[in-house]
């Protein structure tokens, strides 16, 4: 499980990448239930001087910024293969095969993690004052059809571009259905760039991105600057250079795109180490947090692809560990923080001090949950990788595979 990776994969480290973006979410949720107005904002501004709101150490437990990274590296991922031969005869393939596939990989896990929600639910092990429109039902069959709603009309809500969906069973899934959605509109896109020079394909990633952003739609423009990036890494090579200039400016970006990133939620330009950036950009959509964040996402992602060995963290047997089991850590971490969190954390105050309300108290209950915490989520993640992840892989494989046999024996057939 903890073999050496592979190296020779060119696209490896965004697994790794993606394994330690799943992490933060953890560790963002996780803090927000005690943090929250210190996470917010910048060192500086007001009477907030932690360290921990240093620029780029803000990142260690900011949420947005790595879904942003999640949806840029969907995009890159998806337009790996059809920018690698897009004049030839394999782009049907090599689209419509991520196509038929990928509903299936992102909707069953989470209709199984929510479906034990529910039961979680039903057994009155769950907190539902923080969902609004979850409740428990007196039956197992009401609260088997609420789900059921949920599902139907929140999870799968695949005509829908609304973003005040709820998602009662678990609000972590907000991204889920916007993965999709950007998912065919990309592979849409690489059909529509079929046999299309190389620049026009750029050209193009930049210019509906820019679209995309101006009407606020941050995923699809992150998905396509993904493919922007792809585009750059394969068909022009974006690699380790050889010159330390290059390589110079490939830190830069990725410490650039760190610094953009941590871009405070809050009171952004008013912050002392973020006050000098919104007067660089007068576009109305640098008005929010988002596109700060979002920026920064890309252009680390972009410093990454560009230089080997500024990958190398994200190739080690942990980074690729955490990479693989990287959707059971995004799919299992907000249903065990409602469970354990707040039970366990009272439980560790009690122990070592019960009449003390110390800072030094908080901080020691709040390490050691985390730590119990993110050691049961590897082991919650590891298992739903194996029982659900993993399964659904080979489902959406195998149903391909039928549909294809299918296919070729009616073609037979009529011979």
């Amino acid at each position: 499980m903890m073999a050496p990776p592979d190296c020779s994969h060119p696209t490896q480290y965004l697994d790794g990448l993606r394994g330690c973006a799943a992490v933060v979410v953890f560790v963002h949720h996780y803090s927000r239930a005690y943090l929250r107005n210190q996470m917010e904002h910048g060192y500086g501004f007001g009477n907030h001087q932690s360290i921990m709101q240093f620029p780029i150490l803000r990142l260690i437990y900011s949420g947005f910024p790595m879904v942003a990274i999640f949806f840029v590296l969907s995009g890159y991922v998806i337009s790996y293969k059809p920018v690698h031969d897009p004049q030839g005869g394999r782009l049907l393939v090599t689209v419509s095969s991520p196509a038929f596939r990928r509903g299936i990989r992102l909707f069953v896990p989470p209709i199984i993690s929510t479906f034990l929600v529910m039961l979680a639910v039903q057994c009155n092990l769950y907190d539902t004052t923080g969902h609004p429109g979850l409740q428990r039902f007196d039956s197992f069959g009401g609260q088997f059809h609420d789900w059921g709603q949920f599902v139907r009309l929140e999870l799968l809500s695949l005509w829908s571009w609304d973003d005040s969906i709820s998602y009662r069973y678990d609000p972590n899934l907000w991204t889920i259905t916007p993965e999709f959605q950007c998912s065919m509109l990309l592979l849409l896109s690489h059909l529509l760039l079929a046999r299309k020079s190389s620049a026009t394909r750029l050209v193009f990633w930049l210019l509906f991105a820019a679209y995309a952003i101006q009407n606020g739609m941050f995923e699809v423009a992150l998905f396509h600057i993904g493919a922007f990036v792809a585009e750059l890494r394969v068909r022009h090579h974006l690699t380790t250079g050889h010159n330390g200039l290059y390589r110079y400016f490939c830190i830069l970006a990725v410490a650039g795109g760190a610094y953009f990133a941590s871009y405070p939620d809050r009171e952004g330009a008013r912050t002392p180490t973020f006050s000098w950036l919104p007067s660089l950009a007068s576009w109305q959509p640098f008005e929010d947090c988002r596109a700060w964040q979002m920026l920064g996402a890309v252009i680390l992602v972009l410093g990454l692809s560009g230089d080997g060995r500024l990958q190398h963290p994200f190739v080690s047997p942990v980074a690729q560990y955490l990479g693989r089991i990287s959707y059971g850590i995004y799919l299992c971490h907000g249903p065990l923080l409602n469970i354990a969190q707040q039970p366990l954390f009272l439980l560790v105050w009690k122990f070592f001090a019960p009449e003390d309300e110390s800072n030094t108290i908080f901080w020691v209950a709040f390490l050691i949950v985390l730590a119990v915490l993110f050691l049961c989520l590897l082991f919650l993640a590891t298992a739903f990788w194996w029982l659900v992840d993993k399964p659904s892989s080979r489902l959406a494989r195998w149903l391909e595979r039928i549909c294809m046999l299918s296919e070729v024996k009616k073609g037979q057939g009529r011979h």
